[in-house]
């Protein structure tokens, strides 16, 4: 059983490329929708603290949705199981025993779901991934590579749902 981190959101959530040790570091990330704009959560060292994409959205980001929209506990609840609805992925550096082919000891990869937020532009948010995981040194020396990953698309029934239970018309 995975024991609840009793960190504050603002210490494990880093918005806009902010980490505390200024490391290259993987983690996990996700595009939340804040009517009327998307933002960025950041998860840093999330594998090590034993923090998927579930336990992020369960324990973080439905306290910021609820916050945000108002939402009722009911609502919040129907969230739970809906963590696959907001654009996400992960980043992993590459080991030295475990790697595919053509994979090299020391690289990132950042595994997504090709289904960044619509109104925004993917490139820009690939650099700015880059910078909040502090893999710029790893970028310039060609050490990045961005990999489409079934496992991160969006699931389109939890999609449905979180528009739902928001309340809102979501321009993914």
């Amino acid at each position: 059983m995975r024991k609840k981190i009793e960190k504050p959101l603002n210490q494990l959530s880093k918005p806009k490329g902010l980490t505390e040790q200024h490391r290259p570091t993987g983690g996990i990330w996700y595009y939340l929708y804040l009517k009327p704009k998307w933002v960025r959560r950041i998860f840093t060292d999330a594998e090590h603290l034993g923090i998927g994409h579930p336990e992020a959205w369960k324990d973080y980001l439905i306290p910021e949705l609820v916050k945000h929209y108002k939402l009722t506990e009911y609502r919040a609840r129907r969230l739970e199981e809906q963590a696959y609805g907001m654009p996400r992925g992960r980043v992993y550096q590459v080991g030295s025993k475990l790697h595919k082919q053509g994979e090299k000891p020391g690289d990132w990869n950042f595994y997504y779901g090709e289904d960044f937020p619509s109104q925004l532009d993917a490139e820009h948010e690939k650099r700015m991934l880059i910078s909040d995981f502090n893999l710029n040194v790893a970028a310039a020396a060609d050490k990045i590579k961005f990999v489409l990953a079934a496992h991160e698309k969006m699931n389109e029934a939890d999609k449905l749902e979180v528009q739902k239970n928001l309340g809102v018309q979501i321009p993914y």
